[in-house]
């Protein structure tokens, strides 16, 4: 560890020895890795590498088959990962294939704030303002009742991206 990294606290993610099996294939080996607040990092690697298994352990959707992981201080086992996730928000191709299309974007973004694919829960007047603010700063202001799949693929990822900060996440994961 850096002397950097150190000045900078506990980890906000710290994965030790983090391996993934499935189907008798290992698909992540011995994994090491701490991230730092403030830290921005870039996995980078080929197809099939693991890298979208990796995040899925991080943001809490896939359980490793050996090793420790403590997201912001919580270590998978000692903790119900629902209140992890409400902590963290990814944006990724396959949110936007499992989000209803049909939606206008401003539940969309609702939907972000609620960590839901479709809008259940009626949004208060404090979360409608934050979503028309995000859709502003994303350049998307008027687009509120627009259908979710009449975007182009830009302005989709413009609206997965204000939908994944709808929570003020602690974690985001592009």
């Amino acid at each position: 560890m850096s002397p950097s990294a150190r000045s900078k606290g506990k980890p906000i993610i710290a994965l030790r020895n983090v391996s993934l099996e499935r189907e008798g294939m290992r698909l992540l080996d011995s994994i090491d890795w701490e991230v730092y607040p403030g830290e921005q990092w870039a996995i980078i690697g080929q197809n099939g590498a693991g890298k979208t298994l990796l995040l899925k352990i991080v943001a809490t959707y896939l359980w490793p088959s050996r090793g420790k992981v403590e997201v912001l201080g919580k270590e998978f086992g000692k903790i119900a990962l629902q209140r992890l996730r409400d902590k963290i928000s990814w944006v990724s191709s396959a949110l936007e294939e499992e989000l209803p299309q049909d939606q206008p974007v401003i539940d969309v973004l609702f939907t972000g704030y609620f960590s839901t694919l479709r809008l259940f829960d009626k949004p208060t007047p404090q979360i409608i303002r934050r979503a028309k603010r995000l859709l502003k700063l994303m350049g998307l202001q008027g687009r509120e009742g627009q259908v979710f799949r009449t975007l182009s693929a830009g302005e989709k990822r413009k609206v997965l991206v204000a939908r994944a900060i709808m929570k003020k996440p602690r974690i985001l994961i592009l």
